[in-house]
């Protein structure tokens, strides 16, 4: 249901090698549409200008104890300050908020010029086509008050970085996969 081009039929490039359907990435199942929009784009979403944009996933799943995400960013820019943030929210009230700061826990979806390192601890790249393109696995714990309550959402923010043309650091996120045990 986040599948989404946009305006101006936008693209990611090299989108033909986007993986599709049940893939297993670090060790962890991840489920991609398999469809021409198997992505959704925060800057596509914004009309690729300025502005917050946000994208809601129902979960509906109780006891949850960590959540993964496939999400990189388009025109990265470096950290301390966030543009991404991930929301957990909880049937009894429980909330959570994690800053995604380009350079630490999120980086570009192109090996390009813009932010291209990792922390390689809470994100891991999973997955690379070998032509420029990457995706890279968050891990998120969530606090201890989520495992008595059903997670009933998670909600990216997009907040851009104004004043760059193309509005940079915009979502690129591909698929979540939530869990109960406590392994991770």
């Amino acid at each position: 249901p986040w599948t989404y081009v946009g305006p101006n039929d936008f693209l990611i490039i090299n989108g033909s090698t986007f993986p599709t359907g049940n893939q297993n990435f670090g060790d962890v199942p991840f489920s991609i549409p398999t469809s021409p929009n198997n992505y959704w784009a925060g800057a596509a979403a914004a009309n690729f200008g300025p502005g917050t944009v946000s994208l809601t996933i129902p979960v509906g799943v109780s006891g949850v104890t960590s959540v993964f995400t496939l999400l990189n960013s388009m025109w990265g820019f470096a950290g301390p300050q966030a543009y991404l943030f991930i929301t957990f929210n909880g049937s009894n009230g429980a909330t959570a908020t994690r800053r995604l700061v380009g350079n630490v826990n999120i980086r570009d979806y192109n090996n390009d010029g813009n932010t291209n390192t990792i922390d390689d601890t809470t994100t891991v790249q999973v997955w690379d086509n070998g032509l420029g393109q990457r995706l890279d696995r968050q891990q998120y714990i969530l606090p201890a008050a989520f495992a008595s309550q059903v997670l009933n959402s998670v909600t990216i923010t997009d907040t851009g970085h104004e004043g760059t043309g193309t509005d940079g650091s915009r979502a690129v996120f591909a698929a979540i996969t939530v869990s109960t045990c406590r392994a991770y």
